[in-house]
């Protein structure tokens, strides 16, 4: 005998509420928010304008090209000849599949940095299918659940213009409630793993290798000569044994004199197979340049192949680094190595005497009351002191207000700048703590009490690293690249920031 644990819930009621949780609360703040700034939905609105007039582009030379090939005579066929010349902002979208309401889409990216996760993420999805919250807010709005895949397709397409938006919305409502006058400004930064193992350069050769390989073979599915060479099977192979065993001869006695002797082999391995690849690759590009298909076929296919060449530049990259690093005893800066093969964006991200992170390093700034009002992910491991007037300037532009107070820690010791903003006349305390800072600061400043108020109040900024990163993931990405990191970021700031308002309005609606 089945027995239901659970109450089935009508769907044909009259009103439908949705409990009183950190979750529905949070969420009618995300929803206020675009209540009150139409440019929200715009902005989603036109990204996804964009993104199907470059998709209606596409199968309008995909048509062209095929009514040529059959000789077909229609009467549009000189619009779609000339397809390759339209603009997009000349194109009309024609009425088609029914597209993910803008405010979904605008939910679904708070959601995602609430969660610090992909919408396919099975923990992901299982919150949000037993989240009485949202299934309040779905059958509210008159739709289903979509899934995850058409989730993260119209997340993807949302620009770093829309978030730019969002966030710029969301710091005007905090200063016109009073939440904050984000007069103080407090800024540090933090490492963030990407989402690629720790790379070690023998595996990287013979991965990389692997993957030249395969990605030739699979050129056949576009009509060309796949890459072919009959020892390459073997070459990759043997290339993976050598990388295995450098690999677990680490620490041994006498490793380090196998180790060259093994990364001698392997270099020799990859500069071989290198020399074959290129020699393979001029054979495809001359296929490549006669070939006759569809344009937007051709279009991946360039892609494939610029991709293949930049994994044989890389190779080489790695194979010098490896040979300068074990062979000749030199240290490589790392903008010499190839530090992934998944994230070519990734960073070897060292501060102060904490283990190295694979990743990033975003910039963050804090205001009085704890929201962030900056984010900076600057390419590499930046220094400190080269983002200082970047973060402040960000600030100003983003709160419309320049702060009275700026503190920040002796990495961002730069003498120049804090002169220069110095001389604001709204900026009244720029305090640098630490040796280095204290070198470039006045003894009248140092000494006063402002200034150590405001070095006491530097370590607030702790507390926002250890809530975003253990609250909202921030210390670990999901997605590769830059630009989708960036993004990643900016959900999760804004997540918080959400989060910060609710706390905020409730601290200063409780009794004196």
């Amino acid at each position: 005998m089945n027995r239901q644990f659970l109450p089935i819930i009508s769907h044909n009621v009259l009103f439908h509420s949705a409990p009183e949780s950190k979750f529905s609360i949070e969420l009618n703040e995300v929803l206020q928010l675009y209540l009150k700034n139409p440019s929200i939905e715009k902005s989603i609105i036109d990204d996804q304008d964009t993104y199907g007039k470059s998709k209606k582009i596409d199968r309008l030379m995909d048509k062209s090209w095929v009514e040529k090939k059959l000789g077909s005579l229609f009467p549009d066929v000189d619009d779609h000849a000339t397809a390759k010349n339209i603009q997009l902002e000349d194109l009309v979208l024609d009425s088609g599949r029914p597209r993910m309401q803008p405010m979904l889409v605008y939910v679904y990216s708070w959601i995602r940095g609430l969660l610090g996760g992909s919408p396919k993420n099975q923990a992901v999805q299982s919150m949000l299918v037993e989240s009485k919250t949202f299934e309040v807010f779905l059958m509210n709005r008159g739709v289903k659940m979509p899934g995850s895949s058409t989730v993260i397709d119209n997340l993807n397409i949302i620009s770093e213009n829309t978030m730019e938006v969002i966030k710029k919305a969301q710091l005007e409502q905090i200063k016109i409630e009073g939440l904050d006058n984000f007069e103080e400004c407090v800024m540090d930064s933090t490492s963030s793993k990407g989402n690629s193992e720790r790379p070690t350069e023998s595996n990287i050769i013979a991965r990389l290798t692997a993957r030249i390989f395969h990605r030739g073979k699979g050129l056949k599915n576009f009509g060309l000569t796949e890459m072919h060479e009959r020892n390459f099977p073997q070459t990759i192979v043997g290339m993976d044994r050598i990388a295995k065993a450098i690999a677990l001869d680490c620490g041994k006695k006498g490793s380090v004199a196998r180790r060259k002797v093994s990364y001698n082999k392997l270099i020799s391995k990859a500069a071989g197979a290198k020399k074959k690849f290129e020699a393979e690759m001029l054979k495809i590009e001359c296929q490549t340049t006669n070939i006759d298909i569809q344009p937007s076929r051709k279009a991946m296919l360039m892609k494939e192949v610029g991709g293949i060449n930049e994994d044989i530049s890389n190779l080489q990259k790695v194979m010098d680094s490896a040979r300068r690093r074990v062979m000749n005893g030199e240290e490589v800066k790392a903008c010499d190595k190839v530090m992934s093969l998944s994230d070519i964006d990734v960073a070897c991200i060292v501060k102060g005497q904490r283990d190295a992170v694979f990743g990033y390093k975003p910039q963050l700034a804090r205001s009085q009351n704890g929201f962030i009002s900056v984010l900076i992910v600057p390419q590499g491991n930046a220094a400190d002191s080269g983002q200082l007037d970047a973060v402040i300037n960000q600030h100003i532009s983003n709160t419309k207000v320049t702060p009275k107070i700026i503190s920040t820690d002796d990495g961002y010791s730069n003498k120049a700048i804090r002169e220069k903003w110095l001389e604001v006349e709204d900026v009244e305390v720029f305090s640098i703590s630490g040796s280095k800072g204290k070198k470039i600061t006045p003894e009248e400043d140092w000494t006063s009490a402002i200034y150590c108020t405001a070095r006491n109040n530097r370590s607030a900024v702790e507390s926002l690293m250890f809530c975003v990163k253990f609250c909202y993931n921030f210390g670990r990405n999901v997605r590769r690249g830059i630009e989708n990191v960036r993004q990643e970021m900016m959900e999760k700031v804004m997540a918080y920031n959400f989060a910060r308002m609710v706390k905020i309005r409730q601290r200063l609606q409780q009794p004196a």
